[in-house]
């Protein structure tokens, strides 16, 4: 599963995100928004306003959500599992 974390700098809840992510052994990609002004704008057209934005398999949500963020760890660890 391919985890993105959309994040902006010097944002409480997006390194939280990305230290729970760490903690529980999830990889996952950052991009920086404010670098990525175009993401933004279609991250904002679609609704969402507050960062970090993670999107992971077809799950999209915003702000630090831990249950989650657990939930995707535990969908990873459930796939490792059926693959070996």
């Amino acid at each position: 599963m391919q985890v993105t974390v959309y994040s902006l700098p010097n944002c409480v809840q997006c390194n939280q995100t990305k230290k729970v992510f760490t903690t529980l052994g999830v990889e996952y990609n950052e991009v920086m928004l404010d670098e990525n002004p175009e993401k933004a704008a279609e991250f904002m057209d679609k609704g969402y306003k507050q960062a970090p934005i993670v999107t992971a398999g077809g799950e999209i949500w915003s702000g630090f959500r831990l249950e989650r963020i657990q939930g995707v760890a535990l969908q990873i660890r459930a796939d490792n599992a059926k693959a070996h």
